[in-house]
């Protein structure tokens, strides 16, 4: 009976190390996937950051370009009160204007009035 046991004590180790062989077999290819999925994210995530730093260049680029477009805003407030600074001195101008045309039509009514006066006299 030893032999008979020894010959089913070897059977069943035999199906064991080939039941662990299987298992193993298995475990390295699910290994093997699991690295082929990690390599291949991250090949993807490397493509996923190229594409958004040339989005990113891109977005630089025209921020750029729109940047030279625009006034510094220091020389929009020289530019501004210097237009102030004329708007001023023309209302300065018209006003004056206005003030002497008030006094030349002043002067132009008293002057025909002296007119009619002195011609009414002389008639």
């Amino acid at each position: 009976m030893t032999k008979n046991n020894n010959k089913t004590n070897g059977n069943q180790l035999a199906d064991k190390i080939a039941g662990l062989d299987k298992k193993t077999s298995i475990l390295e290819e699910k290994l093997e996937l699991k690295f082929e999925n990690a390599d291949h994210a991250l090949d993807l995530q490397s493509k996923e950051y190229l594409r958004r730093l040339d989005m990113l260049n891109g977005e630089g680029e025209r921020l750029r370009s729109m940047q030279a477009t625009y006034l510094p805003r220091e020389t929009y407030e020289i530019n501004h009160k210097e237009l102030c600074n004329k708007i001023d001195e023309l209302e300065e101008f018209k006003n004056n204007a206005l003030g002497r045309q008030a006094i030349l039509m002043i002067l132009l009514s008293a002057a025909v009035s002296i007119v009619v006066v002195f011609f009414s006299r002389s008639l």
